[in-house]
């Protein structure tokens, strides 16, 4: 629907997506210059945060934890990051405007969390694999193999 105030083409359309807030794990920023050809808009390449739900098995959250997924990065419970364990969705990464990103609270300011060192070369490595097919850190990605081994021979253990 063509509205006056927002500056629409009659080409142009107006949608609007009601949904949840969630946490976002930021990839990567990028600059696009598609509305103005001389100024870089920011964007950043986000991926979504979705916490455990009761239907979840406890295998599933294992088998996450594990790297069984490829396009899951887990994520534990953290009083000053996402307070409930949760996945990062790999498949579901997506463009979004830096203006209609918000910072996650933490503490009385208003900012960002980040990955430790350790955990963000995982989640790195993880993704990597996911996105290009292909071992970006060999040890790193060695080390997940034999973790993900290590969960998937005791999972068909304990259902023996």
């Amino acid at each position: 629907m063509p509205i006056a105030e927002l500056g629409l083409r009659n080409d142009e359309n107006y949608y609007l997506y009601h949904g949840k807030e969630r946490p976002l794990a930021v990839v990567k920023g990028i600059g696009s210059r598609w509305l103005k050809p001389n100024q870089d808009e920011s964007l950043y390449l986000c991926a979504p945060i979705f916490s455990f739900k009761k239907g979840h098995s406890e295998e599933f959250r294992i088998k996450t934890m594990g790297f069984c997924f490829h396009s899951l990065f887990y994520l534990p419970s953290d009083p000053n990051g996402c307070t409930e364990e949760g996945a990062v969705r790999f498949e579901l990464i997506q463009p979004i405007a830096r203006k209609a990103l918000g910072n996650y609270l933490k503490g009385n300011q208003s900012r960002p969390v980040a990955l430790y060192d350790e955990a963000y070369s995982l989640f790195a490595n993880h993704f990597g694999r996911f996105v290009f097919g292909r071992d970006l850190d060999s040890t790193i990605c060695e080390q997940i193999d034999v973790y993900r081994n290590l969960i998937v021979e005791a999972l068909a253990q304990q259902s023996s």
